[in-house]
């Protein structure tokens, strides 16, 4: 065993008796209840270290935008190392596609995920997710212009492409229940929107983000499941660390809880991300790694390393 996984497992044994004081009482994670974790990467972000970071927590998913023509050192890196890929097709993909286009046409959205479905590299992804957040503004581009019938075609469009050379899994998109605010929320009437749209049969899972309270993400859970009767995957849940009156102890406690709360699920968890940034604005946008910008590993990486390490 090498010094930083050595490292790695005395921190997830000082997390828990830090956890224990914290709670008051110490659930741990027992082997029944771990889930297969993942965490988000921008492509920007992958780099030398990346795989190493990804090994210290032992993540066993990344979701990220797919980029054409960008893909194949990541994806191969995350092949070599036994990672699994949920890759994202969304307004990255058009922004960058041959030629870049965001006000595209269902027409021209379909020939640009058949043009990379035809690539070998494609063909090495585990699950594919259709869009990112589609019931929030910044996200609407072209055809995507919001209205879920629209989103349902693009997503039948992209799942016949998938399925016709892939047995990888195809997810409608994460919503963000926040949006426009958690007190007076569409998510729901937009879900219950698309779920009218007779899509059912091109998608195997539905996605949603979560990033409320403990009580409230419970919530949102349920609330999507019992409106798509499919299995639901968690593609982003985050806090960040900083600035106040986030901190890293408050990070990696509302991790530590959600995956408590969350352990029962049989679906992948992806959390938001890996490392910090520098360039988001506002401030908090930068602070939602696991590890710092300079790689250093933050309270919540132990707190994740926790549910991924159980014998």
């Amino acid at each position: 065993m090498n010094k930083k996984k050595i490292a790695a497992a005395a921190g997830i044994v000082v997390f828990l008796l830090v956890a224990g004081s914290y709670f008051g009482t110490l659930n741990t994670p027992s082997a029944n209840a771990e889930i297969e974790l993942g965490v988000c990467l921008h492509l920007y972000q992958f780099d030398t270290n990346t795989i190493e970071l990804l090994e210290q927590i032992n993540s066993r998913w990344v979701r990220i935008d797919w980029i054409p023509n960008q893909m194949d050192n990541v994806v191969n890196a995350m092949e070599a190392n036994g990672i699994k890929i949920l890759a994202i097709l969304d307004h990255n993909t058009m922004n960058f596609a041959d030629p870049p286009n965001l006000n595209f046409s269902l027409s021209q959205w379909t020939m640009t995920v058949q043009s990379i479905m035809a690539t070998d590299v494609a063909k090495k992804v585990d699950a594919w997710e259709i869009w990112n957040e589609p019931n929030v503004e910044k996200f609407q581009f072209g055809y995507m212009n919001g209205n879920p019938h629209n989103y349902a075609e693009m997503l039948k469009s992209a799942s016949l492409a998938i399925k016709s050379v892939s047995n990888a899994s195809v997810l409608a998109a994460g919503l963000s229940p926040d949006y426009p605010d958690s007190a007076n929320p569409n998510w729901k009437t937009w879900l219950i929107a698309f779920n009218a749209t007779s899509s059912q049969s091109f998608f195997d899972f539905q996605g949603v983000h979560l990033y409320d309270d403990l009580v409230t993400n419970s919530h949102i859970l349920s609330q999507t499941e019992d409106i798509m009767k499919k299995g639901v995957w968690i593609t982003e849940i985050g806090r960040p660390s900083a600035p106040s009156p986030y901190s890293n102890q408050d990070q990696s406690s509302y991790l530590f809880s959600n995956f408590q709360m969350l352990s029962e699920t049989n679906n992948p968890v992806f959390w938001y991300q890996l490392k910090d940034e520098t360039t988001g604005s506002p401030e908090k946008e930068n602070h939602f790694g696991l590890f710092d910008a300079k790689n250093n590993p933050k309270d919540a990486s132990i707190a994740f390393s926790t549910f991924t390490s159980i014998p």
